[in-house]
């Protein structure tokens, strides 16, 4: 089945083909469109390499009554920490009426294909009103702030990441170390960890 990201936008305006054609219109990517749909019509696009033609990602539209789809997002997100912004996802979610969802291939890993990826997904969710959900990860807000805990026990790195306080409507952001115990437990109980940067 592969790895999954999905893109959830509160807008029913989609990224049209001839968009996604112009966004990568410097770069050595071949957009395939299933079906031969134009404009917003489009179900399924499939992003590969140029020189080789290897897939780097399928990506699928979802738009209109997602109800059964959103539905299980949410049940889901509720069941992660921290509980604050558990809540402020679910409550996204339940305006969404797009869906973009990205298989991600084997040309991933050559070449760029990530940033491609990740390049794409940033559009959609600064364009679209959009939150990116990946696998194994976690939510992530429109500006592109880590805001929930899914990843696995041996994850490390340093992430930037953000507390949502539904008092002001403001989210405090700051970079930690997932690997950091405290700093995992303190960023799963919805408090900013201690010794970090917070802004």
């Amino acid at each position: 089945m592969g790895y999954w990201m999905h893109v959830y936008s509160q807008t029913d305006e989609v990224m049209e083909v001839e968009a996604i054609r112009e966004f990568f219109e410097d770069e050595d990517v071949s957009i395939d469109v299933h079906g031969g749909q134009t404009g917003a019509g489009w179900k399924q696009i499939t992003l590969s390499h140029s020189d080789d033609e290897q897939a780097i990602t399928s990506i699928n539209l979802h738009v209109g009554d997602l109800s059964s789809y959103v539905d299980e997002a949410i049940d889901n997100v509720m069941q992660t920490e921290p509980a604050c912004n558990a809540e402020w996802v679910a409550e996204f979610l339940g305006g969404v009426i797009t869906v973009y969802s990205f298989q991600i291939l084997s040309g991933v890993d050559a070449n760029g294909g990530w940033e491609y990826v990740r390049d794409l997904m940033h559009e959609l969710c600064e364009g679209f009103d959009g939150i990116l959900h990946a696998e194994g990860e976690g939510f992530s807000n429109q500006a592109g702030y880590h805001v929930t805990w899914e990843f696995d026990d041996d994850a490390s790195g340093v992430w930037w990441m953000a507390l949502y306080d539904s008092k002001t409507d403001r989210w405090t952001r700051f970079q930690m170390e997932l690997s950091n115990a405290k700093h995992r437990a303190a960023f799963r109980a919805g408090r900013v960890p201690k010794g970090v940067k917070a802004r």
